[in-house]
């Protein structure tokens, strides 16, 4: 039938088979590779209704990230690693749409960014960390875009810079001393 996978061959640069799989009762487990050989896909491929299951995606053989498909559509909870291993990020998927909440870390485990989404934007409080764990910022954003205030933060944990948004459209810019007062005000 058209545009139906019933079978598939990899071969190394030399022409020799890495691997191949047929399709059983409409489904088969699904192995790419990359030229080099590298083993750069997997997870179970439905004839019907595509990807379904758990895939996972490696890069030069190092699993980078892994998630769930039920009908060739992300559902569920996606994956990303450091080539290390270590968790990445964590996101929610619902029929192939950034749904939920987000989290991502740094190479050291802190938390790196956190927030919301809904129907694939931004939605909601976003809060991202320095790698020590202290605050850089902190944004407010209403179905994709920057609404109400928001604030970042230096290392030393003190505001330094502060805007507000209506809709995205940028209202008011404040900038902050050292010791807390405003420098510069600046209305759009």
């Amino acid at each position: 039938r058209n545009d139906e996978i019933i079978e598939y061959q990899y071969f190394d640069k030399a022409g020799n088979t890495i691997a191949n799989g047929k399709k059983k009762k409409g489904e088969f487990y699904y192995k790419g590779y990359s030229p080099l050989g590298d083993l750069n896909t997997e997870g179970m491929y439905d004839v019907k209704g595509g990807k379904k299951d758990i895939w996972k995606y490696y890069e030069n053989g190092v699993l980078i990230s892994k998630g769930v498909y039920t009908d060739n559509k992300l559902n569920g909870k996606y994956h990303g690693f450091y080539r290390s291993g270590q968790q990445e990020s964590i996101v929610t998927y619902k029929n192939d749409s950034l749904t939920g909440y987000y989290v991502a870390y740094h190479k050291n485990g802190n938390m790196s960014n956190q927030g919301w989404y809904k129907d694939n934007s931004h939605h909601g409080t976003w809060i991202a960390y320095y790698d020590d764990g202290s605050l850089k910022q902190k944004n407010f954003y209403h179905k994709g875009l920057e609404h109400g205030k928001q604030e970042f933060y230096g290392v030393e944990g003190k505001l330094f810079y502060e805007s507000y948004y209506e809709f995205g459209d940028l209202i008011t810019e404040k900038y902050y001393t050292s010791s807390g007062k405003i420098q510069e005000e600046v209305k759009h």
